[in-house]
């Protein structure tokens, strides 16, 4: 029961979700689904993680209903630390262009261990950067201004950052991909 309604647990609502959702959308609702949120709701009616990994496994692995392959597959790809869709879909869009996977909302420290930022997309061996700035990041003055300051402080620290926004997700997905490895490259990574 939650909030007086008969409601599926989140790792049975997840196979449930197989047969209408795309693969994508799938991955997205599963990364949801078992984050462990850095600052959780205590006012919230079911705490989060909804679910955890393992549990999606079992569930998955005992289902047969429509889209068990896309269950399959999806599961193969969730993560644990993706705080929005348009990050899933940023990690999913690198590493299906053969990019190596990015730690996930991560804490980045200068050389001394001082905290700097937390970073969406961080490859610490190659000090590289993705952020995915949704458009509070431009419109909102105090968030503006403070982007711009952490910027400065990992700039200074060594990392480079690559910011993404709505349309390098879309028509300029090529640019962004492009500049994440140039990014990586002139960091020391090597394609396989």
């Amino acid at each position: 029961m939650l909030a007086g309604f008969r409601v599926t647990d989140a790792a049975t609502t997840w196979c449930q979700l197989a047969s209408i959702l795309s693969l994508d959308d799938l991955v997205i609702a599963g990364d949801s689904f078992i984050l462990v949120p850095r600052y959780p709701d205590k006012r919230a009616h079911t705490p989060r993680p909804y679910t955890t990994p393992e549990l999606l496994r079992q569930r998955v692995s005992k289902y047969h209903g429509p889209g068990k392959r896309k269950l399959v597959g999806a599961l193969e790809l969730v993560r644990i630390g993706a705080e929005s869709a348009a990050e899933t879909r940023l990690r999913l869009l690198m590493i299906r262009s053969g990019l190596p996977e990015p730690e996930l909302n991560v804490d980045i420290s200068d050389a001394r261990g001082v905290f700097i930022a937390r970073g969406d997309l961080y490859y610490p061996r190659w000090k590289v950067l993705v952020e995915y700035d949704g458009d509070q990041h431009r419109t909102d003055t105090e968030t503006y201004e403070s982007d711009m300051t952490r910027a400065d402080d990992l700039r200074a620290s060594g990392v480079t950052m690559i910011r993404v926004r709505k349309a390098g997700l879309g028509p300029k997905r090529a640019r962004t991909l492009l500049s994440i490895r140039r990014a990586l490259s002139l960091a020391g990574w090597h394609a396989p």
